[in-house]
């Protein structure tokens, strides 16, 4: 029974998704945020390094595909809009992000800050490159392809 409950920390997931699904000022806050004095990630840094892990280790469970399925939608959601694409862009918005290095073949170490479009495309690629080897995700694809239609 407890197998079937998603983490807490996962969890925390569905609140940002509806958050930026309805509200384009949410997901503006949310690239803009800083990051508190005593950590290096910016608050959007932490969700791009969770999204990492996620679409890394997606093929484990059902629960972890369906959350990193949660996670890809909160991200092209944001994409889609072009002014929050500019400011996945902008110099003003580097965060460091932890990319999960759990899975081989492992993506090269970066410890500097770096636009928050560098970490997309890292987690991008590494969630390929995990999930290749699976059977293809039909659903997802579906889904991203008939929504905007």
């Amino acid at each position: 029974m407890t197998n079937s409950r998603p983490d807490p920390e996962t969890a925390i997931l569905l609140m940002p998704y509806e958050f930026s699904h309805a509200n384009k000022a949410f997901s503006l806050i949310f690239l803009k945020a800083k990051a508190p004095a005593s950590v290096t990630e910016t608050p959007f840094g932490s969700f791009l390094s969770l999204t990492s892990y996620l679409t890394t280790q997606q093929s484990r469970s059902l629960r972890s595909t369906l959350y990193s399925r949660l996670a890809l939608l909160m991200i092209r959601n944001m994409v889609d809009d072009s002014s929050l694409m500019a400011i996945l862009h902008h110099e003003d918005t580097k965060s460091r992000i932890r990319i999960c290095r759990q899975r081989q073949p492992f993506l090269p170490v970066v410890t500097k800050e770096r636009k928050l479009v560098e970490g997309l495309i890292d987690i991008c690629v590494g969630g390929i490159d995990h999930n290749l080897r699976r059977r293809l995700d039909v659903e997802l694809y579906l889904y991203a392809t008939l929504r905007y239609r």
